[in-house]
C-alpha cells in the first residue's frame, strides 16, 4: 500500500458527540480484550469447527497472541484516530488511570469477593460437605438453589 492509499484512512474523522465517542472507545476496548480470549471462548462452544480452531490455535498460542497484539493495537489506533476529541496518548493515559483505580480499589473488594466465592463453593458442594461431616441422608437445607433464584415462589409445585 502506498501513502496515497493510507492517508485518507488516517485523515477520516467521525462527526459525533463526545459522549458517544467515549462509549465507542469502551466498546472497542472490550472487543479488543475479548479477542485476546478468543481461544478460550471457542474451546467452550458446542460448534465442532470452533473447538477444532481452539485446539489448533492452542498449539500456536505465542504466535496467536503476537498477531492479536498487533491487530488490537492497529484496531485501537485507528478507532482513536477517527475520533476527533481523543488522541492515542489520551486514550493510553485514560486506560492507565482506570487500571490504577482498579488496583487501588481491589483490596477493598477482596474480602467481599472472597465471601461471595466461598458462599458459591458451599452452595455448589453442600451435599459433599454434608457427607464429609457425616450428615448423609439428613436434610440440612430444605431448599434447592432454583427455589432461591425464583424468590421462593411455589409455581414449580403447582399442577
Amino acid at each position: 500500500m502506498t501513502a496515497k492509499e493510507i492517508e485518507p484512512v488516517l485523515d477520516y474523522r467521525l462527526d459525533i458527540d463526545v459522549e458517544y465517542q467515549g462509549w465507542i472507545l469502551i466498546f472497542c476496548t472490550m472487543t479488543a480484550i475479548w479477542l485476546f480470549c478468543l481461544p478460550c471462548y471457542c474451546a467452550g462452544m458446542s460448534w465442532t469447527p470452533a473447538r477444532k480452531f481452539a485446539s489448533w490455535i492452542s498449539q500456536r498460542l505465542p504466535a496467536f497472541y503476537l498477531f492479536m497484539t498487533g491487530f488490537n493495537a492497529l484496531f485501537m489506533y485507528l478507532v482513536v484516530t477517527w475520533l476527533p476529541d481523543y488522541t492515542f496518548a489520551q486514550y493510553i493515559a485514560a486506560c492507565l488511570k482506570g487500571a490504577g483505580w482498579l488496583v487501588a480499589h481491589l483490596l477493598k473488594w477482596a474480602s467481599s469477593i472472597a465471601l461471595i466465592v466461598a458462599f458459591g463453593v458451599v452452595v455448589a458442594f453442600k451435599e459433599r460437605i454434608a457427607l464429609m461431616l457425616g450428615l448423609d441422608h439428613k436434610q440440612l437445607f430444605n431448599c434447592k438453589a432454583r427455589d432461591c433464584l425464583n424468590c421462593f415462589t411455589s409455581t414449580r409445585f403447582q399442577a
